[in-house]
């Protein structure tokens, strides 16, 4: 080693030296050791390092400045290679290495560390080496990976639902548990928002909360309980727990953590309806009942506490048992809590003072039982009853003590009954003891015990001192019956003065009967009777009345036990006959229990299937899925698999039944693997038979509509496979089955239609569809046409079918068919496009009365025009576009003018002026001409009325204005006519009214009170077009019309054809008999004119005078 400065070994503090320049700053700079090696041959030697450098090896490396690398680092020929490539390549170069610090001392690595090591290029001949120790930083990354790793397969793994939900509310990771909780795959709901899952009304009660909570950072405070759709639709309740880690970078979002709760949930329902309903007898029983714990507090109270002492429930509720209880008997009441404490379920009686709520003081007759030992109890309850009533009597009987000295013995007797009464639990037992016990006690010998049954009859539940037995009493007889009917008791001292007294056992002298109450409604009867001359006084009545208080509590304490016990037999009933199968499984599938019920559903008696295999009773196309199902349970005992298949009966048919298995295997208790099923066969079948109804006909049976639809449109796919072949629908609607319906009615009509689709069946091959849309509307698919000659020979074939009559109920009838055709490939674009084709062929089919047509599309175009003008002429209605033109009406005597008729135009935006025959059918058709009607008759009104204001010298005009037979029908006629009058102030009698024959006819057929009606308003009645309707003479004389107006078929035959002028003179003549004017329409010539006028015709009107004019220019007309 040389002894340049280089090569001098430095003290802590000194400077280092061999790198000059601009590099030296920047090299002693950095924090991490960095050493230099300059290039000497084919070697390299250590020129110098930094401060770091010589801090980290505590100064030894200034003992190997000089040192070459070949020699230095033999251990490490790698760093070496490298350095040559950095030299080389004059390149950066930085690799991370396992390799350690380099020992000055030992010259071994430490194999523990992790570097990053910097070989950079500095000319001309220098690499500078940095090292860098990143262990610590490699290892807590690989620590955090592991970490995460351990984490996902927690999550992955987990029986809860875990899930990470970014700040948007949507999912960004649920874990796999969610397939067993709700059905979904975890990639199913990544960015779906978390409300889409929630019930909406959950949602409502806390989502949005939760939502603002999450937005706002803040975890809420507790669980989460929520119902989550599951993705059969059904709703499971879950229970999350939730941590908002909005702000940590690591997660961004809120993690839940969440858990299925539905069966808790349900059980919880359970019992809270269990408990209401056990809750309701307690609540509206009449006894105030109690619930008290060991140390005398009030636990319970019913509300009966209201109607007996005043005070609200929640008011005793907490308070001592024994504050209420007057001072002299306190001690005693304690006694005998102390003796319910120390004996449980026996009970308990005593009577007692209680201060009522006004401060007055109510006697008290209670029974207790300490059932401290009932879980579901916990207390000691106390039955208690007003007796003051009865209390004030036995008050009064003791003050009367020393006039009835017997009285002592009496009342200790009635204790003694009383006493007797509280020890029978069942209604029976009370009836029974009740008349045993007066029997004994008070020597009487004829005791009897009646209940009302049904508020109708007394019945017999027990007697003494009887040779017969009266059963049954009705409520209208007997002194029992009275006393049932008025609730008050009865004293007979004499039986005989008495008309209700039966008199069925002799000997009898007197008798008493006393009700029994439960909760103030009567539900039975105390009797009492006596013989040998013995007679029943008032104090007997009254010692039975308070016989029947004690009875009448031990009667309600008794059934309120009833009802209890039945409510639990019922629920006991329900699980025991419950109307599904229960089974228990071993995990091979082998029964080892059924149910009763298995023997009503399925024909096995129970025993039968024990032993047997479950899966061997199960059809073979469900089998495979079944025991899926089970095999699903069977890994998973948190799963509860369903599944519905066919399960053999006995008699060898198959039942659907509806199964949903529990894992209890693993369960000490149970040991089996738990299935529930029901029969669901009728539901199957009745989903069979909606399906079908769904898509047929109900009257005829053949497909409906939609499922005609659904086989053009699979037709229509197979056209695609099979080229050059078609697909056809004939669209057909019946001629004449309006008229049979109309005038037979709809028994009629429905049965024809029933023929109808039994003879189109014969027309079409089985494999065709025949199909009624409704109405009289049937449809037929033929499908593999070639071309619509196949279709058309169907068509005749139908035609062919329908010529020969139906009978129907007695009836002769004919009806034929308008058919349409379409045909459609692989270039049709929707069924309904098919059909909508057909139906516009049948309309011009049912138009030119061909029978049959095939849709081209040329069709198409005029249905469309149609419909275009259709909804023009709406629009014209609205944009009063309709002007009305008048053509003068010329008198042939004078040649005045004193009459025009009203003529509707059309100034159509496009098209111009149109004449009514290019627009008026179609309004007709469509009703739209009634709207047109009115606007034209109402501004030919107020038009003539302007005419009589702005030319006052010339007479008035007479206006004819046409009426369709659509207006002619319209129920609001007479009054939209006397409205537009009344309106507009033009007068009646210049308004003429022009009807043709044709329609004047019909109206005479049927009602004529719209004729009438218009009539009666001074308005006048022309017959247009006289002549063309083949009216019969007779009609002409019953007609209430002033004008006959003549065709202008006839008119153009005057004088050159002997018919029609014959016609005509014979007309005018008619008309002038039955006193009518008449006008002559279309005369075009002077010569029509004057012939006309010679045969005595009164006016004329045609293009020979005028033509039909505006407004503007038939005034001028007029002014002539």
């Amino acid at each position: 080693m040389d002894n340049s400065p280089h090569g001098t070994p430095r003290e802590p503090g000194e400077k280092p030296g061999g790198v000059e320049g601009a590099y030296r700053a920047q090299y002693e700079r950095f924090p991490f050791p960095t050493y230099s090696w300059r290039r000497v041959g084919e070697d390299f030697v250590l020129l110098d390092h930094n401060t770091a450098a010589y801090e980290f090896t505590e100064g030894r490396i200034a003992g190997l400045v000089g040192a070459k690398a070949s020699e230095m680092l033999s251990e490490r020929p790698g760093l070496v290679e490298v350095m040559n490539r950095c030299f080389e390549d004059r390149a950066t170069i930085r690799e991370e290495m396992r390799h350690g610090y380099l020992s000055i001392e030992e010259g071994e690595p430490d194999e523990g560390r992790c570097l990053v090591v910097s070989f950079v290029f500095v000319p001309p001949d220098l690499v500078m080496v940095h090292t860098e120790d990143v262990t610590e930083r490699k290892d807590a990354e690989e620590a955090l990976k592991r970490s995460k790793y351990r984490l996902r397969v927690l999550f992955e793994h987990s029986l809860d639902l875990i899930s990470l939900i970014n700040p948007d509310n949507t999912f960004r990771y649920i874990s796999p548990s969610v397939r067993r909780l709700l059905g979904y795959e975890p990639e199913e709901l990544k960015g779906t928002l978390v409300s889409d899952l929630v019930h909406p009304e959950d949602f409502d009660r806390f989502g949005r909360e939760i939502v603002e909570q999450i937005q706002s950072g803040i975890s809420p405070s507790g669980p989460i309980e929520g119902r989550y759709r599951h993705k059969d639709g059904s709703w499971r309740h879950l229970e999350s727990t939730c941590n908002v880690l909005i702000d940590d970078l690591n997660v961004e979002g809120v993690v839940c953590a969440s858990r299925d709760v539905t069966e808790r949930k349900e059980a919880e329902e359970a019992l809270k309806k269990s408990e209401e309903r056990f809750r309701s007898l307690v609540q509206n029983a009449s006894d105030v009942i109690t619930v008290y714990d060991a140390e005398g507090i009030v636990r319970y109270v019913s509300p009966a506490i209201e109607r007996m002492l005043g005070y609200e429930p929640e008011e005793r509720v907490g308070s001592n048992s024994f504050e209420l209880i007057h001072p002299d008997d306190v001690d005693r009441a304690r006694g005998s809590f102390v003796d319910a404490l120390r004996r449980p379920n026996l009970p308990i009686s005593i009577e007692v003072p209680v201060r009522h709520k006004d401060g007055s003081w109510r006697h008290v007759e209670a029974v207790g039982t300490n059932v401290l030992s009932d879980p579901s109890v916990r207390g000691i309850v106390l039955n208690s009853r007003d007796v003051t009533e009865r209390m004030r009597a036995e008050k009064a009987l003791k003050e009367s003590e020393e006039r009835y000295r017997t009285l002592s013995r009496e009342l200790a007797l009635l204790h003694r009954v009383r006493s007797t009464l509280a020890r029978e639990p069942n209604l029976a037992g009370v009836f029974r003891a009740l008349v045993e016990a007066v029997a004994e006690a008070y020597g009487y010998t004829q005791v009897s015990a009646y209940l009302l049954e049904g508020g109708q009859e007394t019945v017999l539940q027990h007697q003494v001192g009887y040779d017969r037995q009266i059963e049954r009493i009705p409520v209208e007889q007997g002194v029992t019956g009275r006393v049932a009917r008025t609730g008050k008791p009865v004293l007979l001292e004499d039986v005989g003065t008495d008309p209700d007294f039966l008199d069925a056992v002799e000997g009898i002298v007197s008798e008493i009967c006393v009700p029994l109450f439960d909760g103030g409604e009567i539900v039975g009867l105390l009797n009492v009777e006596s013989t040998g001359g013995v007679k029943l006084t008032q104090e007997d009545l009254r010692l039975m009345v308070a016989v029947g208080e004690h009875a009448s509590v031990s009667i309600s304490r008794a059934r309120l036990h009833a009802r209890v016990r039945q409510s639990e037999e019922s629920f006991r009933s329900l699980t025991q006959n419950a109307s599904d199968i229960i089974t228990l499984l071993a995990a091979d599938g082998t029964i080892k229990y059924e149910s009763p019920s298995i023997e009503r559903i399925l024909g096995y008696r129970p025993e039968e299937l024990l032993g047997e295999n479950a899966f061997d009773y199960i059809h073979p196309e469900d089998l495979g899925r079944v025991q899926g199902k089970f095999a699903e349970g069977l890994t998973d005992p948190d799963l509860r698999p369903s599944a519905e298949y066919r399960f053999r009966h006995k008699d060898g048919s198959w039942c659907y039944l509806e199964s949903v298995g529990s894992n209890l295997l693993g369960d000490p208790e149970v040991g089996e693997f738990v299935v529930n099923s029901r029969d669901v066969t009728e539901r199957k079948r009745a989903e069979e038979r909606l399906h079908h109804q769904a898509f047929h006909d109900l009257l005829t049976g053949l497909p409906n509509r939609s499922l005609f639809v659904d086989r053009l449109k699979q037709a229509l796919r197979r056209t695609k496979r099979r080229r050059g072949r078609m697909a056809a629908v004939l669209f057909m609607d019946l001629d004449g089955f309006k008229v049979v319906n109309d005038s037979l009615g709809h028994e009629v009509g429905d049965g024809l239609l029933v023929a109808v689709a039994e003879r189109l069946r014969n027309c079409v091959r089985p494999e065709d569809t025949l199909a009624r849309f409704g109405g009289d509307e049937f449809a037929v698919l033929v499908e593999e046409v070639e071309g619509p000659e196949d279709a058309v020979r169907v068509a005749e074939r139908i035609g062919e079918g329908l010529r020969e009559s139906f009978v129907v109920h007695g009836s002769e009838l004919f009806v034929g068919a308008s058919v349409g055709i379409a045909l459609g490939g692989d270039r049709t674009t929707s069924p309904e496009d098919l059909l909508r084709d057909a139906d516009t062929a049948m309309y011009r089919a049912k138009e030119e009365g061909s029978g049959c047509r095939v849709f081209d599309p040329g069709m198409y175009e005029r249905v469309l025009r149609r419909l275009g003008l259709e909804n023009d002429i709406r629009r014209a209605v609205r944009a009063e576009e309709f002007v009305v033109h008048y053509q003068p009406i010329v008198h042939l005597r004078s040649g005045e003018v004193r009459r025009v008729e009203a003529l509707v135009r059309w100034e159509h935006p496009e098209w111009g002026l149109l004449d009514p025959a290019e627009f008026m059918p179609l309004a007709e058709e469509t009703g739209l001409v009634v709207p047109v009607g009115e606007g034209v008759l109402k501004e030919a009104c107020r038009q003539g009325q302007r005419w009589r204001e702005e030319h006052p010298r010339i007479p008035p005009v007479i206006i004819s204005v046409n009426l369709s037979a659509r207006q002619l029908g319209h129920p609001e006629l007479v009054k939209t006519v006397e409205g537009v009058l009344r309106e507009t102030g033009f007068e009646a009698s210049r308004l003429v009214l022009d009807v043709t024959e044709t329609v004047y006819i019909k109206v005479l057929e049927g009602n004529t009170a719209t004729l009438n009606g218009l009539k009666r308003l001074g308005v006048g009645i022309s017959i247009d077009d006289f002549g063309v309707g083949y009216s019969s003479l007779s009609y002409l004389k019953r007609l209430p019309a002033d004008v006959l107006k003549i065709d202008r078929s006839f008119v153009a035959g005057i004088g050159e054809d002997v018919e029609d002028t014959a016609i005509v003179r014979m007309v005018i003549e008619l008309a002038h008999t039955l006193g009518m004017e008449v006008v002559a329409e279309g005369v075009e010539s002077a010569d029509q004119a004057g012939q006309l006028k010679e045969m005595g015709c009164d006016f004329a009107q045609g293009f020979y005078f005028s033509e039909a004019l505006p407004p503007e220019e038939a005034a001028g007309f007029l002014a002539r």
